[in-house]
């Protein structure tokens, strides 16, 4: 059994654990979060979201701002420094938040054995239900754990008892599986998402449209070559490295593994549509979600809960069926 502890930003509290990538609606809230309803999206709309450009992000803030330019159309925003938060915080309930946030686990079992989510969180004060008491939350976008964030985290929880959380969070962690070009990627799907009042977890309704499958029959699948890299159990990243012709012998289709950083300049700037796939490991799990660069759509999503923070051929081998089946459709 699992006891949940969280930190939410500047000490709002959430909990919850998530198991794919992108995350818009909630399941298994405590009491003091809560999903939000159409009172709360409606008062999301009418709100101005306040975007805390995270280190990786910084140079790209020009960018970023294009990128909501382009693809946000929920509500109003504002892309700023992280040392710009406390005065919006310190606001009336006009603004919404996309800020990191990190949710702890610890075993009851082992109390030695601890777990870490890192994730964007959208998010408003109040909730149509109970104004003063409870927070609102509305997407999820799950950061990628390496070793380095491992290390953040323990900080937050073991040495640092709240106080440099969002500080660490913003000017230390760095995360694979966060570019400009993938965000653009999250960002369109929780805009496009919010914007019919949905709520999903992804995986489960993308992957039974296998049209969208049938262009890999063809089509090469970018994979970012962090991939390749091997962690232990402590997310300590190991001297070897994975094959990628092993990885992807059962994959029947063209690839090609190349920079996650090439593959946002495809994203951001080609207007040919391509495939890519984005890795992502959390506190058990290794998620792989292929996405259209076009349309900036969850083509489909695999997940792996075996041992070993490593990728695994057979995950490949299921998406190449997938297209496989795709085509006989």
């Amino acid at each position: 059994m699992k006891i949940k502890y969280s930190l939410f930003f500047f000490l709002f509290i959430i909990a919850g654990q998530l198991k794919s990538q992108v995350l818009i609606g909630y399941k298994g809230f405590d009491p003091l979060f809560v999903d939000y309803t159409e009172s709360d999206l409606q008062k999301l709309k009418n709100s101005t979201t306040i975007f805390v450009l995270p280190k990786q992000l910084t140079d790209y803030e020009k960018e970023v701002d294009k990128i909501f330019k382009e693809v946000w159309t929920i509500s109003k925003y504002e892309v700023i420094n992280f040392n710009e938060m406390p005065e919006y915080l310190n606001n009336d309930n006009s603004y919404s938040y996309f800020t990191l946030d990190v949710l702890g686990y610890k075993n009851e079992q082992n109390p030695f054995a601890k777990f870490y989510d890192v994730y964007f969180n959208l998010w408003m004060k109040g909730n149509a239900k109970n104004k003063k008491k409870i927070n609102t939350s509305f997407a999820h976008i799950v950061m990628s754990q390496n070793e380095e964030t491992v290390d953040i985290c323990k900080d937050i929880y073991d040495k640092d008892k709240n106080v440099n959380a969002s500080k660490l969070l913003y000017t230390k962690a760095s995360f694979d599986n966060l570019t400009a070009g993938y965000f653009k990627a999250y960002l369109t799907i929780v805009n496009n998402v919010l914007l019919k009042s949905g709520k999903s977890f992804f995986g489960q309704i993308e992957n039974a449209d296998l049209k969208k499958l049938i262009p890999l029959a063809k089509k090469t699948l970018y994979i970012p070559d962090y991939i390749l890299i091997k962690y232990s159990k402590f997310k300590k990243k190991l001297d070897d490295k994975i094959n990628p012709v092993e990885l992807m012998e059962d994959y029947p289709f063209k690839w090609e593994i190349i920079s996650a950083d090439i593959i946002s300049d495809k994203i951001l700037n080609e207007k040919e549509s391509s495939y890519f796939l984005v890795y992502v490991i959390d506190d058990v799990s290794k998620n792989y979600l292929i996405y259209n660069s076009n349309n900036l759509e969850l083509v489909s999503f695999e997940t792996d809960n075996s041992s070993g923070f490593y990728a695994k051929p057979d995950i490949f081998k299921k998406f190449g069926k997938k297209i496989t089946k795709s085509l006989k459709n």
